[in-house]
């Protein structure tokens, strides 16, 4: 063949594959992406719900590298916790250390991640600054709920209780920020505008000071004498105000902070409004990843901080902006979380427009719903999360994972959490399709301490 006519016909077959790979065809390269880290939580090892044993702690973590998982929550704080500061639970500490140290006798690194409220300090009425205020829509007054996100006293005591938290856990291999919003999303905020502004933690004298100030950088009129937007014009839920809207009373005890704007959410102060909580949100969120690293950046295996929250949060009225977030620098990858499902695009191309890293959260089993996943939506979902670029897969539940979760309870079954055989194989499936194409992603942990055998547990 003429050289001219061999380079053509080399050109037009590399055309031709990178066409494919732009209508849906296999990657060019399916290693391109590099190796992924797989990552696995509710895992049903947490002392407050479940004080598990040390050998059921050492035969899920077996199950859990057996089934291709490098990565877990498991020895993260409970989610919810009431009346108890985290940092003077001593026996949390005990069992994260003791988790922790299984985990990793198995190859499994520590993600460590808790939600901000559990580390307010008590009791409430020794800290009034640091708790934040949501209104109560029914009579107009102000209830502490929550840090003072717009207090600058708040966010000093956040970081510093921040750090005495890494400290505390010792080193850990990853950080990630799960569902911590400023609102309360409601129903069907998938397919409706969530309209909880109310369920907002930022009405404190503080925070108003700082939205005036933000006012004042963008040149609104009157910014010093600017107050909270509040409709006063009730509405019934719908698709444009998933909660309804509530007619809040402007009475002498409120209105220094709160003043009428039924032009929700479109007038001005309403979008700076929303803005400025947005900041708020992404400067917390900046000050604890930054935390993370600097506590971990010394550590070999660190790999880094994860912002993840389902897809149909990531929006303005709950304070993510997704753009301010994903080039904070220490937010090293940003995931679509839990009910995600394939909805990843919008977090991929954000990722991708930033130069960071993105993954997505695949269920084998949901909460509230006895059946497990399809089979088929979980070799979907992971494959073409893998073909896409995803570098990061976290995967609820590990109780679905654990074989001693066959004779689960009644209540456990309808969660959802008891093991699932049908979606282990799926899952592990896709692991070994994994280990195929782009590998798997893993800390190193040197020396190896001996593993136990782990036991049958009756």
């Amino acid at each position: 063949m003429h050289p001219i006519l061999s380079r053509l016909y080399h050109i037009c077959l590399i055309l031709s594959i990178l066409c494919t790979v732009a209508l849906g065809g296999e990657p060019l390269n399916p290693a391109a992406g590099g190796p992924v880290i797989t990552t696995i939580l509710g895992c049903g090892l947490k002392k407050a719900y479940f004080n598990p044993s040390d050998q059921q702690i050492h035969n899920a973590a077996k199950e859990f590298a057996e089934a291709g998982f490098t990565m877990s929550w498991a020895a993260s704080p409970k989610t919810w916790g009431k009346g108890k500061d985290l940092l003077q639970d001593d026996d949390y500490f005990a069992h994260m250390h003791k988790v922790g140290a299984i985990l990793r006798q198995y190859g499994i690194g520590v993600a460590l991640g808790f939600h901000w409220h559990r580390i307010l300090p008590t009791p409430l009425e020794e800290n009034l600054e640091l708790y934040g205020e949501i209104l109560e829509p029914k009579n107009g007054s102000f209830e502490r709920k929550n840090w003072n996100f717009g207090s600058e006293i708040a966010l000093q005591a956040f970081a510093q209780r921040s750090e005495t938290l890494f400290e505390k856990t010792g080193p850990f291999e990853m950080f990630y920020c799960d569902e911590v919003t400023l609102a309360k999303a409601g129903p069907k905020v998938a397919i409706q505008r969530s309209s909880g502004y109310w369920t907002s933690p930022t009405y404190s004298v503080q925070a108003l000071e700082s939205f005036r100030i933000y006012l004042a950088s963008k040149a609104f009129p009157q910014a010093q004498k600017a107050r909270f937007p509040v409709t006063t014009i009730a509405q019934e839920p719908s698709a444009q105000a998933n909660q309804g809207l509530p007619a809040i009373a402007i009475n002498d005890t409120n209105r220094d902070r709160l003043m009428e704007d039924n032009d929700w959410p479109n007038s001005p102060l309403w979008q700076h409004w929303y803005t400025w909580r947005c900041q708020l949100f992404s400067r917390w969120l900046d000050t604890v990843t930054t935390l993370a690293y600097e506590a971990n950046k010394t550590n070999p295996n660190w790999m880094g901080c994860y912002y993840e929250t389902p897809v149909q949060w990531m929006v303005p009225e709950l304070g993510q902006d997704l753009q301010q977030i994903v080039n904070l620098p220490h937010v090293d990858y940003v995931v679509a979380g839990y009910t995600s499902g394939e909805r990843y695009h919008k977090v991929k191309k954000a990722a991708d427009a930033a130069g960071k890293k993105w993954g997505l959260q695949v269920e084998v089993s949901r909460y509230g719903k006895e059946e497990g996943m399809p089979v088929k939506y979980i070799e979907d979902t992971f494959k073409n999360a893998m073909n896409d670029g995803a570098s990061l897969i976290t995967c609820y539940a590990g109780l679905s994972f654990r074989t001693d979760r066959q004779n689960a309870s009644e209540k456990d079954r309808k969660n959802g959490w008891y093991y699932m055989p049908d979606q282990v194989k799926a899952w592990k499936s896709c692991i070994q399709w994994l280990k195929k194409t782009r590998g798997i992603k893993a800390p190193s942990f040197s020396p190896q301490t001996p593993q136990p055998k782990a036991q049958q547990v009756q």
